[in-house]
């Protein structure tokens, strides 16, 4: 299967910021990537939801790149399982200490 997973380094800029994307490809030796200016995005299930509208950003970005792996350690997210006990509540709120180290010889 192929696997095509990136992030960037800040959830947006202004116009002459930089922006870093790291992408990892499992199983593909190359990807497209377009840079795009989200004007409306859907926040509602249709029919109720606005239509999706976007613009093509000008950018060196733009186009086929190498496609390179990079694992994705195992820790970076937590999952929670269905519980009867949760599911009844109105709010919640989680919290977590993260100290972003790596033990070492891990």
């Amino acid at each position: 299967m192929t696997a095509v997973m990136g992030y960037a380094d800040r959830r947006s800029v202004r116009i002459g910021e930089r922006i870093q994307f790291k992408v990892s490809c499992d199983g593909a030796s190359a990807y497209n990537a377009t840079i795009v200016r989200l004007l409306s995005a859907q926040t509602f299930p249709p029919p109720h939801a606005p239509e999706f509208r976007f613009d093509v950003m000008t950018s060196a970005v733009n186009g086929e790149h190498k496609g390179t792996y990079h694992p994705i350690p195992a820790g970076s997210y937590a999952e929670i399982p269905a519980n009867p006990k949760l599911s009844g509540l109105a709010t919640c709120t989680l919290a977590a200490f993260v100290w972003p180290t790596m033990p070492e010889n891990a």
